[in-house]
């Protein structure tokens, strides 16, 4: 068996038994989705987990107040605000796993009906954008909170534009990375 056959084969062992791993802690932990890319999913709390959401959110606050900065009382008022709009999150996310079990009910139904499944899909475009407006308020709320750098600060954390954020792992644009013309994937930009 030839050296590179060799390596091949151990990368193969390597990944199938990094799936198998996942798969079967998934199970274990009692997950009925599957195995999702990325730690954010993984480390979801179940939904119903209220103690589980809380270290979660409390994570959010603590990571927040170190990369910008927070004062002690932003940092308060910040864990108040999450606080208080936990409760309308949560219902809200109630709502879209409702309308999703919906969707799969009259989409799986013995006899397929359209004009069902598409108001199933509305209901669910309507929750969903509900969420949408909430978080939007939430984020106005949060950025009211902090000073004109850490604003700054906070949205080049957001995904909110993944073709031109900073942050590793997403999609990249043409254009320069981290301040590079070498890493630009468009030869045009390079000279610019």
């Amino acid at each position: 068996m030839s050296r590179w056959t060799r390596l091949i084969l151990l990368i193969s062992v390597g990944l199938n038994l990094g799936l198998g791993w996942t798969v079967l802690r998934s199970v274990r932990d009692g997950e009925n989705r599957p195995p999702q890319a990325g730690r954010a999913w993984r480390d979801r709390p179940a939904s119903g987990d209220s103690a589980g959401w809380r270290r979660m959110m409390q994570h959010r606050v603590d990571r927040l107040s170190s990369l910008l900065e927070l004062e002690p009382d932003q940092a308060a008022r910040l864990q108040q605000l999450q606080k208080s709009n936990a409760p309308l999150v949560r219902a809200q996310r109630e709502r879209i796993e409702a309308a999703r079990l919906q969707v799969r009910t009259v989409a799986d139904a013995e006899s397929y009906d359209g004009a069902l499944v598409r108001g199933a899909l509305a209901g669910l475009r309507r929750a969903q954008a509900d969420l949408d407006s909430l978080t939007q308020e939430f984020l106005m709320q949060e950025l009211a909170l902090m000073t004109a750098p850490q604003r700054a600060r906070y949205l080049e954390l957001l995904p909110l534009d993944p073709w031109r954020s900073g942050r590793s792992g997403g999609p990249t644009g043409p254009g320069d990375h981290d301040g590079d013309p070498g890493r630009s994937r468009n030869r045009r930009h390079r000279n610019e």
